[in-house]
């Protein structure tokens, strides 16, 4: 790299030599370096020296967006000038092939990725399009590799069984996003011959955003699944999970009516935010350790209740529990239904209430039928709730709010209340605030609104004056070069 410097007496520049210490990096990490941005930026690094002309071909993981590009020829034209001219003796590890909005899927390059990855025994593949609203039907090259072992695919219609069977022996990792699930069979009424038989050695797999059509039952069926994420899955009816080394599930805002699952989880996450609570299968879990639910769409209605309180039966083995406002709101309703019921919990070392999304939880009282129904086999068990002590004098934003919590944990066999608020101690700045004018809490976000305009304002008028100067310097430089 070279310093120019001008010579006061000559009024010339004077070239120094610098050290270039980038181009003193090791290859390998160089190409790590190009394998974090788009391929097509690593390609035109070939122009900062000689010793660079040759580094973008041995980059081990490749990134094709086309949204770079005008046209989806030239894209097409790019991908097969870079898999052409690529260093095989470098061995691929990923791919990532996103389209952009602006253009159509191409199915010609998909082909083109797939076959080169899965003919280099890659282990990673990621494709996508921005345009969440697109759906597409890949071609059957893309789901079969005996190498693959993390693959994320994004907006595509997927038949289940499909037509070809994914072929994925060493998969342990899947992502499907943005997808739609179609039934491929005359008779409607269940799908046995899913799309996960042949991954024998899945152990993640993550449905986000799917859609199910045509379905009445879905089977996942992965004999070495240990995680199963699902996020907001539509047109859902029941879901059984064939998996006997299951130990993490997690659901949330899917319309899920029922679920069976393998009795050997340990971990369990449920929350939706709207609809009644989903019904667990009658052959429950045995040996639960953590268990999180979180209903934000129950009420205090005998219907949700009941739903509920079967579902608090089905997970007798569970150790930690925590359940959130309107779950204890809605079965402290129904005293009368809950003292003929006894208490599932055998196991149980704390049960703790989350009050995060209600800032009127210090209103909810949990009955002594309630208390009953979820302490009596565990006298031993310990209750926490984090309950709003009184706000200070000036409205605060709902961040700070939480800082102004106090902590009761609740011994059920002393019938003791600990109280833990010293950890939320206030600080002088807190109680001046107090004898400050009270705000609603309209009016703060009014006066944040102002002040953050009041912020960009300033920022974009030293952006502004940072921009003049480079201006003023160009042209001194430019009358500089001119003499």
């Amino acid at each position: 790299m070279q310093r120019m410097e001008f010579d006061q007496d000559n009024i010339r520049p004077v070239v120094e030599e610098e050290e270039d210490r980038l181009s003193r990096l090791p290859d390998e990490v160089i190409r790590n370096i190009l394998s974090c941005i788009d391929m097509k930026f690593g390609v035109q690094t070939c122009l900062l020296s000689t010793r660079w002309k040759l580094v973008w071909t041995s980059i081990p993981c490749l990134k094709f967006s086309s949204w770079k590009f005008g046209c989806l020829q030239k894209f097409s034209e790019f991908v097969t000038n870079v898999l052409s001219k690529r260093n095989n003796q470098i061995q691929v590890s990923s791919i990532n092939l996103v389209f952009s909005h602006r253009q159509d899927y191409c199915e010609v390059i998909v082909r083109k990725i797939a076959n080169y990855a899965f003919s280099h025994n890659i282990q990673q593949l990621n494709v996508a399009d921005d345009d969440t609203n697109r759906l597409h039907e890949f071609p059957a090259c893309l789901f079969s590799s005996h190498s693959l072992k993390h693959f994320t695919l994004c907006n595509c219609s997927i038949k289940s069984p499909p037509t070809t069977p994914w072929d994925f022996p060493a998969l342990t990792t899947l992502h499907l996003s943005y997808i739609v699930l179609m039934s491929n069979k005359t008779t409607k009424d269940s799908v046995h011959d899913n799309i996960f038989t042949k991954c024998v050695n899945l152990k993640d797999l993550t449905l986000e955003y799917f859609r199910l059509m045509g379905m009445k039952v879905f089977d996942i069926v992965a004999p070495r699944l240990s995680n199963l994420i699902l996020i907001e899955g539509r047109n859902v009816k029941v879901v059984n999970v064939i998996a006997p080394q299951l130990e993490n599930l997690t659901i949330i805002d899917t319309s899920l009516e029922y679920l069976n699952a393998p009795a050997g989880v340990s971990s369990l996450r449920y929350k939706c935010y709207s609809g009644p609570p989903l019904q667990l299968s009658k052959d429950g879990f045995h040996s639960l350790n953590q268990v999180n639910i979180c209903c934000l769409g129950c009420y205090p209605v005998f219907e949700d209740a009941r739903k509920i309180i079967n579902i608090l039966q089905e997970l007798h083995s569970v150790k930690y529990l925590t359940l959130n406002v309107q779950i204890i709101e809605c079965i402290s309703s129904f005293p009368d239904y809950l003292s003929h019921l006894p208490s599932p919990f055998g196991n149980l070392i704390c049960l703790n209430m989350d009050s995060h999304m209600n800032e009127d939880a210090y209103k909810v009282r949990m009955c002594s039928a309630a208390r009953n129904f979820l302490f009596d086999n565990s006298p031993n068990a310990t209750f926490t709730m984090d309950l709003p002590e009184e706000t200070p004098g000036l409205a605060v934003t709902p961040i700070d709010w939480w800082r102004y919590v106090r902590k009761y944990t609740f011994t059920v066999s002393t019938a003791a209340i600990v109280d833990d608020s010293h950890v939320f101690k206030k600080t002088k700045k807190d109680k001046k605030k107090k004898e400050e004018k009270k705000l609603s809490r309209l009016d703060a976000v009014m006066v944040i609104q102002r002040a953050f305009r009041a912020y960009v304002i300033r920022r974009s008028q030293a952006l502004c004056l940072l921009r003049e100067q480079a201006v003023a310097k160009g042209e001194v430089l430019k009358d500089i070069w001119a003499c």
